[in-house]
């Protein structure tokens, strides 16, 4: 009998998109070794596309995020289905919603970004679970302490990388001494619309004329003002929605301009220098952490950051070879790609 995995997650436009993306490789995972994983969908997505694209299983359930009827709904999926284990990715899933599951005797595995849920119910731990996954650079087992007993998944080694971004493993990348080609991706959802403020720093570099590649997010509602701002921007910008083929302009950028998201880990195993920032309070250890270690340049809250500063920041760093050549060396050095195999071995362990 085929065997199969739970997978409980959403994306939007508020929630965003990189939960269910970075659910969708360790699916890749699952399916590579005859494991089928079945997506549980409490709001409706464009990415259910991608799904079907990646021959994955998705069922909706008619339920409010992370509520009593959301756990119930998904442990009568998990029996039906015989799955193995069920995971959870997204914020609205806390301890209790855990119990649940565990209390069905469902095997759990919780995704984590910050260690930011508070304990539960009748004494509770905050992550009530089998197994925790944060795969972030500053995840550390202090975070947790006190909030799990769970076996801890912590790092970038345990990195949740899509198949497509592995086909680029031996790709040289050559550093042009001016970065011109410049990427700019602030996931799937970007909701206040930062990406405004940005292409508005990139008009004012006026040392480069620039190609500039900005990619709006399946979630994105607000494709109409970037379309007007592109329009009269000095330099060359092509917006692309709902991309399917993120790697491969990645490896054509010299350059890139980010959220300190699950993206970062993209961008380090493609070896792409890049400028990042914070959009939410669960991405701050995050780009604190790659600008710390020189992987990234940290703006900080993006929001803070005036249009003139990150224009500064950019100008320097597409002026300076010598630093993007060493950013590039040592993302590739930090991301292997082989996260989701790891996350797999350790639940079958």
């Amino acid at each position: 009998m085929k065997r199969s995995i739970l997978i409980r997650t959403d994306a939007s436009a508020d929630i965003g998109t990189g939960h269910l993306m970075r659910c969708i490789a360790l699916a890749q995972a699952f399916q590579k070794k005859n494991i089928d994983p079945i997506f549980v969908l409490a709001v409706d997505t464009l990415l259910t596309k991608r799904l079907k694209e990646e021959g994955m299983e998705f069922i909706h359930i008619n339920a409010v995020r992370g509520s009593s009827d959301d756990a119930k709904e998904t442990i009568m999926i998990a029996d039906d289905h015989d799955a193995q284990w069920i995971v959870t990715d997204g914020y609205a899933f806390d301890a209790n919603y855990s119990h649940h599951l565990r209390d069905a005797n469902h095997r759990v595995l919780m995704v984590d970004d910050y260690a930011h849920l508070p304990a539960g119910q009748a004494g509770l731990p905050a992550y009530d679970c089998d197994f925790l996954l944060n795969q972030n650079i500053d995840a550390s087992e202090e975070m947790y302490a006190g909030k799990t007993d769970a076996k801890l998944l912590l790092g970038t080694s345990y990195a949740l990388l899509r198949k497509e971004f592995r086909e680029y493993a031996d790709r040289t990348r050559n550093i042009p001494d001016v970065a011109t080609n410049i990427l700019v991706t602030l996931g799937g959802g970007d909701p206040e619309n930062a990406t405004t403020p940005i292409l508005s720093a990139l008009d004012q570099v006026d040392a480069y004329k620039l190609s500039v590649t900005a990619i709006i997010g399946s979630e994105n509602p607000h494709e109409d003002a970037l379309k007007k701002i592109t329009a009269g921007s000095k330099h060359t910008i092509t917006l692309l929605k709902s991309v399917t083929d993120m790697p491969s302009l990645m490896a054509k950028a010299d350059l890139a301009i980010a959220a300190a998201g699950s993206t970062s880990w993209e961008l380090l195993y493609m070896g792409l220098p890049f400028i990042t920032g914070i959009l939410a309070e669960n991405q701050a250890g995050i780009a604190a952490r790659l600008g710390a270690e020189g992987l990234a340049v940290n703006v900080g809250w993006y929001k803070d950051c005036p249009p003139e500063r990150l224009a500064a920041q950019i100008t320097s760093l597409i002026s300076d070879h010598a630093l993007r050549e060493r950013m590039s060396l040592t993302g590739r050095k930090t991301i292997d790609g082989k996260g989701a195999e790891r996350v797999l071995e350790a639940l079958e362990r």
